[in-house]
Protein backbone atom coordinates (compact mmCIF):
# COMPACT_ATOMS: atom_id res chain seq x y z
CA UNK A 1 0.00 0.00 0.00
CA UNK A 2 1.49 3.65 -0.94
CA UNK A 3 0.47 6.88 0.16
CA UNK A 4 -0.04 10.00 -1.58
CA UNK A 5 -0.81 13.68 -1.17
CA UNK A 6 -3.67 14.39 -2.86
CA UNK A 7 -3.19 17.09 -5.48
CA UNK A 8 -6.79 18.47 -5.99
CA UNK A 9 -7.49 19.66 -2.49
CA UNK A 10 -6.32 20.99 1.01
CA UNK A 11 -8.10 22.12 3.76
CA UNK A 12 -7.02 24.64 6.18
CA UNK A 13 -8.02 24.55 10.05
CA UNK A 14 -8.16 27.74 12.17
CA UNK A 15 -9.42 26.97 16.03
CA UNK A 16 -11.40 30.02 16.91
CA UNK A 17 -11.80 31.65 20.53
CA UNK A 18 -14.13 34.15 21.62
CA UNK A 19 -12.45 37.80 21.96
CA UNK A 20 -11.93 37.97 25.57
CA UNK A 21 -12.10 41.81 25.74
CA UNK A 22 -15.79 41.77 24.67
CA UNK A 23 -18.74 40.12 26.62
CA UNK A 24 -18.81 35.97 25.93
CA UNK A 25 -21.37 34.34 24.06
CA UNK A 26 -22.50 31.45 26.27
CA UNK A 27 -24.98 29.44 24.18
CA UNK A 28 -23.74 27.36 21.43
CA UNK A 29 -26.51 28.13 19.68
CA UNK A 30 -26.59 31.58 19.59
CA UNK A 31 -22.77 31.74 19.00
CA UNK A 32 -23.80 29.59 16.24
CA UNK A 33 -26.19 32.02 14.97
CA UNK A 34 -23.63 35.14 15.47
CA UNK A 35 -21.14 33.44 13.61
CA UNK A 36 -22.93 31.96 10.76
CA UNK A 37 -25.06 35.61 10.34
CA UNK A 38 -21.79 37.83 10.80
CA UNK A 39 -19.40 35.32 8.94
CA UNK A 40 -20.69 32.64 6.93
CA UNK A 41 -23.34 34.24 4.84
CA UNK A 42 -20.85 37.63 3.75
CA UNK A 43 -18.21 34.62 3.08
CA UNK A 44 -20.51 33.23 0.32
CA UNK A 45 -21.08 36.55 -1.17
CA UNK A 46 -17.24 37.66 -1.73
CA UNK A 47 -16.07 37.68 -5.47
CA UNK A 48 -13.06 36.39 -4.49
CA UNK A 49 -14.55 33.07 -2.86
CA UNK A 50 -16.08 32.55 -5.73
CA UNK A 51 -13.03 33.27 -8.10
CA UNK A 52 -11.01 30.57 -6.06
CA UNK A 53 -13.55 27.79 -5.10
CA UNK A 54 -12.56 28.07 -1.53
CA UNK A 55 -15.07 26.24 0.25
CA UNK A 56 -15.88 27.08 4.53
CA UNK A 57 -17.49 24.98 7.50
CA UNK A 58 -17.42 25.88 10.77
CA UNK A 59 -17.20 23.48 13.64
CA UNK A 60 -19.09 24.82 17.15
CA UNK A 61 -17.07 22.86 20.28
CA UNK A 62 -20.16 21.66 22.39
CA UNK A 63 -20.63 18.57 24.58
CA UNK A 64 -21.49 16.36 22.10
CA UNK A 65 -18.01 16.84 20.14
CA UNK A 66 -16.58 15.08 23.12
CA UNK A 67 -19.12 12.07 23.19
CA UNK A 68 -17.96 9.79 20.90
CA UNK A 69 -14.47 10.24 21.14
CA UNK A 70 -15.30 9.48 24.77
CA UNK A 71 -16.47 6.02 23.92
CA UNK A 72 -13.45 4.81 22.00
CA UNK A 73 -11.59 5.97 25.87
CA UNK A 74 -9.98 9.18 23.72
CA UNK A 75 -9.71 12.34 25.24
CA UNK A 76 -10.55 16.04 23.09
CA UNK A 77 -9.30 18.14 26.23
CA UNK A 78 -7.07 20.00 23.39
CA UNK A 79 -10.26 21.33 22.38
CA UNK A 80 -11.47 22.45 25.24
CA UNK A 81 -10.35 25.99 25.42
CA UNK A 82 -11.64 26.64 21.84
CA UNK A 83 -15.33 28.16 20.70
CA UNK A 84 -15.21 26.52 17.52
CA UNK A 85 -13.23 25.51 14.21
CA UNK A 86 -13.56 27.31 10.85
CA UNK A 87 -12.28 25.16 8.46
CA UNK A 88 -11.76 25.71 4.80
CA UNK A 89 -10.92 23.60 1.94
CA UNK A 90 -10.06 24.63 -1.96
CA UNK A 91 -7.29 23.27 -4.27
CA UNK A 92 -4.19 24.98 -2.55
CA UNK A 93 -2.81 26.67 0.22
CA UNK A 94 -2.65 29.88 -2.05
CA UNK A 95 -5.92 29.97 -2.49
CA UNK A 96 -7.26 29.98 1.01
CA UNK A 97 -4.33 32.58 1.75
CA UNK A 98 -5.43 34.40 -0.60
CA UNK A 99 -8.65 34.73 0.33
CA UNK A 100 -7.68 35.10 3.48
CA UNK A 101 -5.38 38.21 2.86
CA UNK A 102 -7.58 39.65 0.14
CA UNK A 103 -8.55 43.41 0.77
CA UNK A 104 -12.00 42.02 0.05
CA UNK A 105 -12.17 39.77 2.74
CA UNK A 106 -10.66 42.01 5.63
CA UNK A 107 -13.55 45.03 4.36
CA UNK A 108 -16.43 42.91 4.24
CA UNK A 109 -15.70 40.02 6.97
CA UNK A 110 -12.71 41.46 9.13
CA UNK A 111 -14.41 43.76 10.60
CA UNK A 112 -17.03 41.69 11.71
CA UNK A 113 -14.15 38.88 13.22
CA UNK A 114 -12.61 41.76 14.98
CA UNK A 115 -15.68 42.02 17.17
CA UNK A 116 -15.57 37.99 17.72
CA UNK A 117 -12.04 37.00 17.68
CA UNK A 118 -8.62 37.98 18.39
CA UNK A 119 -6.84 36.75 14.88
CA UNK A 120 -3.51 36.69 16.38
CA UNK A 121 -4.52 34.00 19.10
CA UNK A 122 -6.19 31.49 16.79
CA UNK A 123 -3.80 29.43 15.88
CA UNK A 124 -3.51 28.08 12.15
CA UNK A 125 -2.98 24.51 10.96
CA UNK A 126 -2.53 24.08 6.90
CA UNK A 127 -3.29 20.32 5.69
CA UNK A 128 -2.10 18.80 3.24
CA UNK A 129 -4.23 15.48 2.83
CA UNK A 130 -2.80 11.83 2.30
CA UNK A 131 -4.61 9.13 -0.26
CA UNK A 132 -3.95 5.67 -0.18
CA UNK A 133 -3.56 3.53 -3.22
Amino acid sequence: MSYEVRTDRVRVIIFLKQNSKRPRITSKEELGRSWIEGHTERFKTLDIVKKTGVKYDLVLIDDKLFTAPQSLGARLTALDEWDGLAIYEAESQEKIFEVLQSEEYQRVIGTYEQKFVIRSECPVLPLDLYTTS
